[in-house]
């Protein structure tokens, strides 16, 4: 695949990202890596924190959907993209900082359970496993979402009609 084509698929799924979703999904993140009793290993604690994204995620992105089933406006265009920028600005921010106080926490109770402190190796594996985790859903659902309606538009003459929908 070549470069030009490459960027214009990053291009089309970050333009497809719901900004309510990325929001959500920067705040369950930072939930997820609140301090509990017991510690976490890097690995678990970064499935941990991708599920959450998604979840918060999909939470923003019915929310959205319910907007839209109001009719409310919405930004679009050159607005939409700036939003989209500083909610993405927000998340990466509330998340580095989550991140910071993750590992100041983690350490603190490590060092009363006697074990190892976390280091930099721990937190970029945290923080692979957590997007590989989330882009793999959030791949997932929307397979799942364009094989519906392709299964739909066959069947469409088969088929009852679709009761109204709240999301996109």
């Amino acid at each position: 695949m070549s470069l030009p084509a490459l960027r214009s698929l990053f291009a089309s799924f970050g333009a497809t990202l719901c900004g309510a979703g990325l929001v959500l999904g920067a705040l369950f993140v930072a939930a997820s890596l609140m301090p509990t009793l017991v510690p976490r290993s890097p690995y678990l604690q970064g499935a941990l924190s991708g599920l959450c994204f998604a979840v918060g995620y999909g939470l923003g992105w019915a929310l959205r959907g319910l907007w839209r089933a109001f009719e409310l406006p919405e930004a679009s265009g050159r607005m939409r993209r700036r939003t989209l920028m500083v909610a993405g600005t927000v998340c990466g921010l509330t998340i580095v900082m989550a991140m910071w106080w993750h590992v100041v926490w983690q350490n603190r109770l490590r060092a009363l359970m006697q074990l190892p402190d976390l280091n930099t190796s721990g937190l970029l594996a945290m923080t692979v496993i957590a997007v590989v985790v989330f882009v793999l859903l959030l791949v997932t659902v929307r397979l799942f979402t364009r094989l519906k309606r392709a299964l739909a538009r066959r069947f469409k003459r088969r088929l009852p009609p679709e009761p109204p929908r709240f999301w996109p």
